[in-house]
């Protein structure tokens, strides 16, 4: 359970939100076929929860427009979107947003570091596993925005959590070698 003010965005809080995205503003939003890929999608929950990784206070926006380096070192930004959920999620936010080439050094680095802090874990399938499903957490993340923004800004971002579910699905179907998982089995770590 998170501390008193923590939001919590659990593998399981995060299925739920999908559920509800998918019965209410995506109902017809999305084609019957997207439904069923997404509905699919959703048993990858449980699988991330069991990957050995401990949930944990995340940054919830972790990409490279929310980090600086300084003469004293890194510095992360903005952490408006900071939760108590899967550290995974976290992981494909700051990827998914690196160039292509620089996205399996990062993954290797982050298998790495989870390897030696959780030994028991499996970054590795909890990272490829997390790859579509990070997508269906921003999905939830953009509908929670459109919820609680001024009805004047609303036209702006109407179709964000449909255009993301769609990223999820195509990320479920893609087995291409830029992808995270793909790129830290060839290592293994």
């Amino acid at each position: 359970m998170p501390a008193a003010g923590i939001p919590d965005r659990r593998p399981e809080v995060l299925r739920r939100a999908v559920d509800r995205l998918l019965d209410g503003p995506l109902r017809d939003e999305l084609a019957p076929g997207e439904h069923a890929a997404v509905r699919r999608m959703q048993d990858g929950w449980a699988r991330l929860a069991e990957s050995g990784l401990p949930d944990t206070l995340v940054h919830g926006d972790f990409h490279p427009g929310n980090w600086r380096l300084t003469a004293a070192g890194p510095v992360v930004l903005d952490f408006a979107d900071a939760h108590l959920g899967h550290p995974a999620l976290d992981a494909c936010r700051a990827i998914y947003y690196l160039p292509p080439p620089r996205r399996a050094a990062a993954a290797r680095a982050w298998i790495a570091a989870w390897s030696r802090a959780a030994p028991q874990s499996r970054p590795a399938d909890a990272l490829r596993i997390a790859w579509p499903l990070a997508h269906l957490a921003s999905a939830v993340r953009y509908q929670e925005f459109l919820d609680n923004i001024e009805p004047t800004e609303r036209l702006y971002h109407l179709g964000d959590p449909a255009a993301v579910t769609r990223h999820a699905i195509a990320a479920a179907r893609q087995a291409t070698p830029h992808a995270p998982a793909q790129a830290a089995r060839a290592t293994d770590l």
